[in-house]
């Protein structure tokens, strides 16, 4: 049993688990890594290989299948390992694209997620705005951090600095400025990862990712490529894993992930996603103003006396637009 929590807590096991644990013939375990239909668990017994019981063939909703983050009870059948039960999620992040039918899990139970950018790629700050929206939702603090630093000048350091400021997004906090080559921002970017606790990188592929969790372990677990010529990077990471740091904490790295379903969360967030327009929204003349064209607008005349800049309230209304066509109640 001491062995068992021992490593429990090390891949951050909390009292608040202990009590769905407690199941007479089964054990609790952490996915650590998803292979196919094989799920890489931390348990009692060390490190196993385990599998889903043939009724989940029936499942067809992925976010229902076990993701990395998972806490599961399993049980010990003759000499395999069958996971019967996923546990009580925090949260849960997921990507979709357009020709699927459900979203897939990217990883589950979180305290966190850094979204790396690189430098010398296209930075798509309408495209971080609908990352902040999405985790802003999750209730999880989000790290932007801009990799390969050493591609560029000071001064275009100090303008993606402004571009971020515009977003709402305190950068003295939030965002960090990284280099693997040079080491710079390196240290502040360990800092930021709690011991037992839960982060993932997110970001599309060739913008460091691997490099980064190499700075880390100060040596190469990951093998990294360079970018193609086509400015498109290649994947290094090919499957999720949740990882434990030097210090402690524990990261999930994964493929490059470009598109997140934010669509399912516009209906609670409304304009909280969006902290000035909120601010001025209580005092719009209408409760349902979506701050378009409607009379006494507080949001829009916000805009017009530049307390709001007009690129804020611009991706508020791309977002909201896009929420809206791609809500599942308009699908109907």
């Amino acid at each position: 049993m001491i062995r068992e929590r021992e490593i429990l807590n090390s891949y951050g096991f909390t009292e608040d688990l202990f009590h769905e644990c407690k199941r007479e013939g089964f054990f609790c375990a952490r996915v650590i890594g998803v292979h196919h239909s094989d799920y890489e668990l931390a348990s009692r017994f060390g490190i196993i290989s385990a599998k889903l019981p043939g009724r989940w063939r029936r499942e067809k909703n992925p976010i229902h299948f076990p993701a990395v983050g998972d806490w599961v009870l399993f049980e010990k059948k003759s000499d395999r390992f069958l996971i019967q039960e996923i546990l009580s999620r925090r949260n849960i992040l997921k990507r979709k694209k357009r020709h699927w039918v459900y979203p897939k899990p990217i990883a589950a139970n979180l305290d966190g997620v850094i979204f790396v950018q690189a430098f010398g790629q296209d930075i798509n700050f309408r495209r971080l705005q609908r990352v902040f929206t999405l985790l802003l939702a999750q209730n999880l603090p989000v790290y932007f951090i801009f990799n390969k630093q050493d591609l560029v000048s000071e001064k275009e350091i100090n303008e993606i600095q402004s571009q971020m400021d515009a977003l709402g997004i305190d950068t003295n906090k939030y965002v960090l400025f990284t280099s693997t080559k040079t080491g710079k921002g390196i240290d502040k970017f360990a800092d930021i990862l709690l011991p037992k606790k839960t982060y993932t990188l997110i970001g599309s592929s060739g913008v460091g990712k691997s490099s980064l969790v190499n700075s880390l372990f100060k040596k190469e677990i990951y093998n990294t490529r360079e970018t193609m010529k086509t400015g498109k990077g290649k994947h290094t990471t090919t499957s999720r894993k949740l990882i434990l740091l030097p210090n402690k904490a524990l990261l999930i790295d994964t493929p490059g992930t470009r598109d997140f379903s934010i669509e399912e969360y516009i209906e609670e967030m409304g304009d909280e996603a969006f902290p000035l327009i909120h601010k001025y929204a209580q005092q719009c003349k209408f409760r349902d103003c979506m701050h378009r064209s409607e009379p006494g607008c507080a949001v829009r005349e916000a805009v017009e006396r530049e307390e709001i800049e007009r690129a804020v309230y611009d991706d508020y209304l791309h977002f909201i637009q896009y929420a809206t066509k791609n809500s599942p109640k308009q699908k109907r």
